[in-house]
């Protein structure tokens, strides 16, 4: 690992995933989230922020509800010394992983190369996004 502590970016043709802007990122904003405990600190959310975001690289090809199961199963695992249980990690995953589709999506509609079957990008529901789901 670099000297500065930071991993390199990871991931495949369609996106790169730095770790290190991921974790800021939520580390700034996860608080405004809907689903966010105001009594538990970031470091109980990160391990399922970082389970989203490395998931949907792990998946590039597949929607979050064709891996949830898989996922479900392996928050256990993946949970560190987080107390948030799947009912409440998946929120935060799910956030992750949304993320990094909006980001997917952007780039594939600067591309011009949105696949057939990638449909609309989902929704942001921190933005109030109609179209944001929260299943």
């Amino acid at each position: 690992m670099p000297e500065n502590d930071q991993a390199p970016p990871r991931g495949n043709a369609r996106v790169v995933i730095n770790d290190a802007d991921e974790d800021r990122y939520w580390r700034d904003n996860y608080r405004q989230r809907e689903y966010a405990d105001d009594t538990l600190s970031y470091d109980h959310y990160r391990p399922a922020y970082r389970y989203g975001w490395e998931s949907r690289a792990r998946y590039p090809d597949r929607r979050w509800a064709e891996v949830e199961r898989d996922l479900e199963r392996g928050w256990r695992s993946n949970r560190g010394t987080s107390r948030l249980g799947w009912g409440d990690a998946k929120l935060a995953a799910r956030d992750a992983w949304q993320r990094i589709e909006h980001r997917l999506a952007d780039e594939r509609e600067l591309n011009g190369s949105a696949p057939a079957d990638a449909g609309p990008p989902h929704g942001d529901p921190a933005s109030g996004d109609p179209s944001a789901t929260m299943s």
